[in-house]
């Protein structure tokens, strides 16, 4: 695996609407047109802990805003090219389907969330995703995520 910080820190909120403390991303570290991979280490602030674990709600937000890097990225990259100011648009998660909470990750792991675009309809995508950390698996589940057009 190709695990390259490609955007990390400030420049994240740049991709998304979503600001401290939502944010559940730290880092992009591998973007393809079918794959994205996503990185965060779970801090004890993070709005989504409960008893020093990542809770199922906040596991589920770090796979949604990891898929609507996607899109995201991908136009991103295109209006920076073209010396434009980038709007991140705004997504919403459709369904979640077989959605599977295998452990909850404890403070400080630091997760790698594995987006696949199995297929996409219109302004609807349909991804596979993934939350791991050292090869433990702790949840996957499949994403219907619809992103506005800016």
């Amino acid at each position: 695996m190709d695990n390259e910080i490609l955007i990390d820190g400030k420049k994240v909120i740049e991709l998304m609407p979503h600001r401290p403390p939502m944010r559940m991303i730290g880092k992009l570290i591998h973007f393809e047109a079918q794959v994205v991979r996503t990185a965060l280490i779970i801090s004890s602030e993070n709005v989504f802990c409960i008893n020093g674990k990542l809770s199922e709600i906040g596991l589920a937000e770090n796979m949604a805003q990891s898929a609507s890097i996607v899109v995201g990225y991908d136009r991103y990259e295109e209006v920076k090219a073209n010396g434009g100011v980038y709007v991140p648009p705004f997504g919403y998660i459709g369904a979640i389907n077989r959605l599977k909470i295998h452990q909850l990750p404890e403070i400080k792991t630091e997760l790698t969330t594995e987006i696949k675009v199995d297929f996409k309809v219109g302004d609807i995508t349909f991804v596979s995703a993934k939350v791991t950390s050292q090869n433990v698996l702790f949840a996957e589940g499949e994403m219907k995520v619809f992103i506005e057009k800016v």
